[in-house]
């Protein structure tokens, strides 16, 4: 650098030599050919364009390309994973690249798919590349194209497939293949004098899996020096560039495996001295730390990998594998760093995992409250499936917890049926449960239960108060009955009264009141019951026509449940029923006065302290009552003494007893008449009458027969009694009794 100051009169000049230094930015170039990957005619008029840089030209008549003045490159990276999508749990296989002065490469020409990927050029030395473009017209499930440099001259490209239509496959130079039959996989050709390109498609895949490698066949210089790179086509898209691993020793580059299945590609990418079905893996492919050259040094490249946009690095590896547990789709960012460098690639969108996921059922109607009428039964309010929903549409199926007085009965359409305990009224909170196990077996996910609370009333009817006095008309089930004093059906009156099996008409008694019978009572599934503790006087029957009915009933806590005075009504399947602990002063179940001939069957009379049903007949006309299909118990912890009796007779009755049990009575029947002869023969037969065996017993009997001139008694049992049974009469008369098939047994002790 020279400079030069002057006044005008004189000047003076100072030079340095060398001052000024100015180093050339270096730049290389590039050179090749473009051919057709499946013919390998060269291709004219292809542009051949850096992506990044405002570089481009286009091939000759003959395919030939040249650019200059390329500038230095920085480090990039790439990666691939497969498979890219499919249900989930998916598992994908990721491998990576990195390269240094690595340039991004468009090269693209009229009816041919656009080619791009990435080279590394090194800036010392002039680069040669030839490149392969394939026809818009050949589309094949998968394309594997495979280009190298001049040396060695010659690199075969070699397919082993499974079992297709019964035998395997060897695609190569020499066995070329075909596409529209097996083995549905084709080598276009064999190059001989470098460069490439060397195509294998396949058309067509079978389960299995296939081996894709290459094998120096001639030529200078090693395998891993050949610069050679395979393209991967699928679906006529460029898969991925997998270029050849600089490490490695031997003639067998193993590039990849693809799952005939799925079409997932396993990238292997290792160089060895044999085939791939002995081939050793000599480099690991889960090494964390990767060595590269680039301008003469060494470099400590880390691998960073997020495969789920979450900003969680999930794996150092450079080739790492990854299952995804959830449906999605899902950007992939890789991050590779050294001491000068770091570069972060992420593909969009790049993941898509199907499948349904497992949600657990919510609760989209609440059940709240229902009501519901004692004695009845409920199958209406409530419908699980309305209820719960599963957005999965898997089918729930329910259960319930909490309950005590309420069953629950859920009936195969989702409804529930609420039936409570008889004659119980309150409330309970029942949970009910969604459970979706089907899914459990389907997608592996832990099965889900999801509850919801249900208050459940139980109350009374609609209460109609009935005054003391005269009552008749029609009864029913849609409200409770209120007796408030004493009350009478008059003579020439009927009431009726009618519930239903699911749901019984309900008479309730505050106090010691009657419900007394003049005129005819119809009374069907009916509950006559007590209220809150306070006996009542039962139900006295004195309907000379004979036509009152009384079926499917409940009689509970009153002195004595029925009173018949001389007449004969109709009782069936009725229930006589006292509280076993605080009821222990109440008298008798049933109680027949005078020539009364009444029909009852089915009857169950329980817990009366002092008899079970009372008959007494002191007219002179015969009382013949029929009754059968009975059950009489008493308290096994009640007071005894004597007059503890199961059935007591007096006077001139004909009973008609069959299919008769007594439980735990002083004395199980009595008998005493007064000796007058019957038109209609007394009979007992099936009678069981059992005591309990630690009771008293020094005087107690079974059976007792006393002054009754005739009778017959067939198939009975006396248990636990010390006199069994005694038949006992007057001077003034015999006694002519029939008795068959009697058993009489007493405890050992």
């Amino acid at each position: 650098v020279s400079l030069t100051i002057s006044d005008g009169e004189s000047y003076e000049t100072e030079t340095k030599q060398n001052y000024i230094q100015v180093e050339a930015i270096p730049t290389t170039s590039l050179e090749g050919l473009i051919v057709n990957s499946f013919t390998g005619n060269p291709v004219p008029n292809a542009l051949i364009q850096f992506v990044n840089l405002n570089l481009s030209t286009t091939s000759d008549a003959n395919g030939n390309y040249y650019i200059d003045n390329i500038p230095e490159g920085a480090l990039s990276i790439d990666f691939a994973g497969s498979p890219r999508e499919g249900d989930f749990p998916l598992e994908v296989n990721f491998s990576s690249s990195f390269n240094y002065n690595l340039f991004q490469i468009s090269v693209s020409a009229e009816n041919f798919l656009t080619y791009t990927t990435d080279i590394n050029i090194d800036q010392l030395e002039h680069e040669v590349r030839n490149f392969s473009l394939t026809p818009d017209n050949q589309i094949n499930e998968i394309s594997l194209v495979l280009s190298w440099q001049a040396e060695p001259r010659d690199l075969d490209s070699h397919l082993l497939t499974p079992e297709i239509e019964g035998n395997s496959y060897h695609i190569y130079y020499a066995s070329k293949g075909n596409l529209e039959i097996a083995p549905y996989a084709q080598l276009d050709l064999d190059d001989t004098n470098g460069y490439g390109p060397e195509t294998i498609s396949i058309s067509e895949y079978y389960s299995g899996t296939y081996h894709y490698f290459i094998h120096k066949y001639a030529g200078i210089g090693t395998l891993a020096g050949s610069n050679a790179f395979v393209d991967i086509y699928q679906n006529s898209s460029l898969y991925s560039t997998i270029t050849i691993p600089e490490t490695g020793n031997g003639d067998y580059w193993h590039v990849c495996n693809i799952d005939g299945s799925t079409g997932a590609i396993t990238i292997i990418n290792t160089v060895g001295n044999s085939a791939p079905s002995t081939i050793r893996n000599d480099i690991s492919q889960n090494e964390k730390r990767k060595w590269i050259y680039s301008n003469n040094e060494y470099r400590d490249l880390t691998w960073e990998w997020d495969f789920e946009s979450d900003g969680i690095i999930d794996n150092t590896n450079q080739n790492p594998t990854f299952i995804y547990e959830i449906p999605g789709q899902f950007d992939v960012s890789l991050t590779a760093q050294d001491e000068n460098d770091s570069v972060t690639l992420v593909k969009e969108n790049y993941i898509m995992v199907t499948g349904s996921i497992n949600i657990p059922p919510i609760v989209q109607n609440p059940m709240g409250t229902i009501d519901i009428v004692a004695n009845s039964s409920d199958s209406t309010s409530i419908n699980l499936n309305d209820v719960f929903y599963d957005e999965n549409g898997d089918v729930l199926s329910f259960s319930y917890s909490n309950n005590e007085h309420i069953d629950i009965e859920i009936l195969q359409n989702g409804s529930v049926r609420f039936t409570p305990e008889y004659n119980w009224f309150g409330t309970e909170d029942i949970i009910f449960y969604a459970d979706d196990e089907a899914t459990v077996i389907i997608n592996r996910q832990t099965r889900y239960i999801t509850a919801d609370t249900l208050t459940v009333n139980v109350i009374l009817p609609e209460t109609t108060y009935i005054d003391a006095g005269e009552i008749s008309g029609v009864w029913d089930n849609t409200s409770s009955y209120l007796i408030t004093g004493e009350v009478n059906i008059p003579i020439g009156e009927e009431l009726i009264i009618n519930g239903t099996e699911e749901m019984h008409a309900t008479v309730i008694f505050p106090d010691e009141f009657s419900f007394v019978v003049d005129g005819v009572l119809t009374a069907n599934y009916v509950d006559f019951i007590d209220y809150e503790g306070n006996l009542w006087n039962g139900i006295i029957i004195n309907d000379n026509t004979n036509n009152t009915t009384i079926s499917n009933c409940l009689i509970q806590n009153a002195f004595v449940g029925i009173t018949i005075n001389g007449c004969s009504p109709a009782i069936s399947a009725v229930e006589v029923i006292n509280d076993p602990l605080e009821r222990v002063i109440t008298e008798t179940g049933i109680v027949i006065n005078d020539a009364a001939s009444p029909s009852i069957n089915g009857l169950v009379i329980d817990n009366y302290s002092k008899k079970g049903i009372e008959i007494i007949n002191e007219s002179t006309s015969s009382s013949i009552p029929t009754i059968s299909n009975l059950r009489v118990q008493n308290s096994s912890n009640s007071l005894r003494d004597s007059l503890n009796i199961g059935i007591d007779i007096q006077g001139k009755v004909a009973i008609q007893l069959d299919d008769v049990v007594l439980k735990d009575f002083t004395n199980g029947i009595n008998f005493i008449s007064d000796g007058s002869q019957y038109r209609d023969i007394p009979t007992l037969s099936n009678i069981r009458v059992q005591n309990s065996s630690n009771s008293l017993r020094s005087t107690n009997k079974g059976i007792n027969i006393e002054n009754v001139s005739t009778f017959v008694a067939i198939a009975d049992t006396v248990i636990n009694y010390p006199i069994g049974m005694k038949i006992a009469t007057t001077e003034s008369f015999g006694s002519i009794p029939t008795l068959s098939n009697i058993r009489v047994q007493n405890s050992s002790n």
